[in-house]
């Protein structure tokens, strides 16, 4: 008794919360309802398991009590928790290890080291006598770093985000849902998980807790003026088939979110994948890039966004010049039955050309790489000849509008014994860039594919982003015409495979996989970059 007495005192004034947690512990409660973050359902309220201790905080406990006596805590090690008891001649604390699906002591386990739940591992555990009970506390007995209830957690990430601390990098809010094949069809089985992470530390919850239950009215606007966070991750959960398809936030949510970004200065990383972000979320999306300069990759996986929300984003990106990378696959219907993938030939074909638009333009528009966008042959001379100033060796990349398929490389090369110019079309092979419309696989010569649709599109709509032209009016008419012929011959240009061998004795390889390889590779002729001024 007296021991269990000690304990809860080390509780009730231990690193008490001060005063502005617990007023925006009261501020948000109207918003959401407590969640306990725990290990599992099956553990999450046995006594043994002391949800807010340390291992200095328990360990003079424990040097009191009697042979046996353990208990079990969050280790400070990500992802375990720790088994304390007392042994024989002193107290001994033990990982234990998280491993899918069950715990363990040890670390590479076999079969029958691993324990479906804590309580079965206890139980395993001969030298365990009887545990020290965990002791009741309130609000005020929690410690800021050690909140376990939902409105708690968010408190801590407000209190965070008002002061501006510099940990707060990265946020990560995102639902989970154990499946198997036993429960596929069965979503009132499966165990659902609510994963948190910031400043460092991790939260989960053996439960669904949306970020709709509170974090609109009160993280999101605070958002607006935050100079720390890099990177923002609100997802659901897919699953299989989209049979537990579970969103985390909808268009009310994005269009908050959007609202408030749309001053922020630091965010780069925008995560908002598995979701019910629909058409209206899509244009709200599409507004916040037109201002937005400092987002650079975005993924809306696993949406319901459809043809008027990809135009609406397709229009913003031709005015947004930070944007590197968007993922916007795999978007979904849904209908009485639940969530199923989309199926939609002119829906694909906008994701797809926005996808291929931002690899072609990646590859092109970095700091290796001296392209000029859409150029007339005389004018890329132009620029060549005032570099150069009659020397050779000197190099620039455009591209020609009557064929955006192709790239150009304008260079000056002394022959005849005069300053020449020339203008060498560089090709795109299975394996990367060339010089050659055909290319050597083993002994065989096979001729390049002609690039398609796809690719001329491509092509076109990155010098016309890079340019700060119009990207989209519309997909032009005869592209809707040929979409089956396109998705039948689409062939695959940014798949880099291994490079064939070297053949004919030849000291250049069939093809380069990058342009900064290419250059490289012919520095004695290509020696001098020609940068956009």
């Amino acid at each position: 008794m007296e021991q269990e007495e000690t304990i809860a005192e080390s509780y009730r004034y231990k690193n008490e919360v001060d005063k502005n947690t617990r007023e925006l512990h009261n501020t948000i409660r109207q918003f959401i309802s407590p969640i306990h973050f725990s290990v599992s359902i099956a553990d999450t309220d046995q006594p043994w398991f002391h949800k807010d201790t340390t291992r200095s905080e328990i360990h003079c406990v424990l040097e009191q009590a009697t042979i046996g006596k353990f208990l079990i805590r969050p280790s400070s090690q990500t992802g375990c928790y720790a088994l304390s008891y007392k042994d024989r001649d002193k107290v001994r604390h033990q990982l234990i290890y998280s491993i899918f699906p069950g715990y363990s002591l040890k670390n590479d386990p076999n079969k029958s080291e691993v324990y479906e739940s804590l309580s079965d591992l206890i139980e395993s555990c001969s030298y365990l006598n009887d545990y020290l009970p965990a002791p009741s506390y309130d609000f005020d007995g929690i410690s800021e770093d050690h909140t376990k209830t939902g409105a708690q957690i968010t408190a801590n990430i407000v209190n965070k985000l008002q002061t501006g601390n510099e940990l707060f990098t990265s946020l990560t809010w995102s639902l989970n849902i154990i499946e198997g094949p036993e429960n596929y069809t069965s979503p009132d089985k499966c165990e659902r998980r609510t994963y948190i992470k910031f400043c460092n530390k991790e939260h989960m919850a053996p439960c669904i807790y949306k970020i709709t239950e509170g974090g609109p009215h009160v993280i999101f606007p605070l958002l607006k003026n935050n100079s720390t966070l890099k990177s923002l991750q609100i997802s659901g959960h897919d699953g299989f088939m989209y049979m537990n398809f579970t969103p985390n936030i909808g268009d009310v949510e994005i269009e908050i979110l959007c609202e408030y970004l749309k001053s922020n200065k630091s965010l780069t990383n925008l995560i908002l994948s598995n979701n019910n972000i629909s058409d209206v979320g899509a244009e709200h999306i599409a507004d916040l890039l037109y201002t937005n300069r400092t987002i650079s990759h975005i993924d809306l996986e696993c949406n319901l966004i459809h043809t008027e929300g990809l135009k609406a984003i397709a229009s913003s990106l031709q005015y947004n010049p930070t944007v590197y990378s968007i993922n916007i696959s795999k978007q979904l219907n849904e209908n009485f039955s639940g969530y199923t993938l989309r199926v939609d030939s002119y829906d694909s074909m906008v994701i797809r050309l926005i996808e291929e638009t931002f690899k072609r333009r990646n590859e092109l528009i970095n700091d290796e790489v001296p392209f000029h966008g859409f150029l007339l042959k005389e004018i890329a001379e132009e620029k060549v000849m005032e570099y150069c100033r009659g020397k050779p060796g000197y190099y620039l990349f455009y591209l020609d509008k009557h064929y955006p398929n192709i790239l150009y490389m304008c260079y000056s090369i002394i022959k005849n014994d005069d300053i020449s110019y020339q203008h060498k079309p560089i090709y795109r092979n299975p394996y990367g860039y060339c010089f050659v419309t055909t290319y050597q696989f083993g002994e065989e010569t096979l001729s390049l594919d002609i690039p398609s649709l796809w690719d001329y599109s491509s092509w076109y709509i990155a010098g016309q982003v890079w340019q700060g032209e119009i990207l989209f009016e519309d997909i032009p008419p005869e592209a809707q015409e040929e979409v089956e012929i396109i998705n039948h011959y689409y062939f695959p240009l940014w798949r880099l495979m291994d490079l064939p061998p070297t053949v004919n004795n030849r000291s250049n390889i069939a093809a380069f996989p990058t342009l900064s390889y290419l250059i490289q590779r012919n520095k004695k002729i290509f020696c001098h970059r020609v940068d956009k001024v």
